[in-house]
């Protein structure tokens, strides 16, 4: 039964763990593709160089800091066409990435909850026979105690019987 308990306790623990994966994972500050877009309409009604807005994307895109000296040398509008044909590129495979991430975790959060109403099931089996052993445990202290007080007595009856025998021949002699 404590080999149970202790197997209840590591899986409960287990599934604590990847339960704190998969929130990490779903509320992480990674942009989405709509967010990026946006931000991206923002960067270009902005005045800043085309550097300074491609570096600015690329940081919030990928939560990291992007210099504009990373960047290297970018001026002719060509470069430019070819910067926003990667990025959308880019996107669309990360944002493929991502569906198929979150399929998975879908079926992954399936799967834990199968193994938490199986795991509480088990509990409550476990809880049901503590019970049942208490309760067979309580009733042979009962009796214990019943059995020693009636040996005690018995005892005492006995010495005090052999007690006056004993009294009766010393009387008799």
């Amino acid at each position: 039964m404590q080999y149970k308990q202790l197997e209840l306790q590591e899986i409960e623990q287990e599934l604590s763990y990847v339960n704190k994966e998969l929130c990490a994972a779903l509320t992480s500050e990674w942009l989405t593709l709509d967010e990026a877009k946006e931000l991206a309409k923002k960067i270009l009604i902005s005045k800043k160089t085309v550097r300074e807005s491609v570096a600015e994307l690329l940081s919030a895109i990928y939560n990291l800091t992007v210099e504009t000296s990373e960047l290297g040398h970018i001026d002719t509008p060509n470069s430019i066409t070819l910067l926003k044909n990667a990025l959308d590129n880019r996107s669309l495979a990360e944002f493929k990435i991502l569906k198929s991430m979150m399929a998975m975790l879908r079926e992954q959060a399936t799967e834990i909850r199968a193994n938490s109403r199986m795991l509480r099931n088990q509990a409550c089996q476990i809880r049901t026979e503590s019970r049942k052993l208490q309760a067979e445990s309580n009733e042979l202290g009962v009796n214990f105690i019943g059995l020693r007080a009636s040996y005690l007595s018995r005892q005492t009856n006995f010495s005090h019987s052999q007690f006056l025998s004993n009294s009766s021949k010393l009387t008799l002699q």
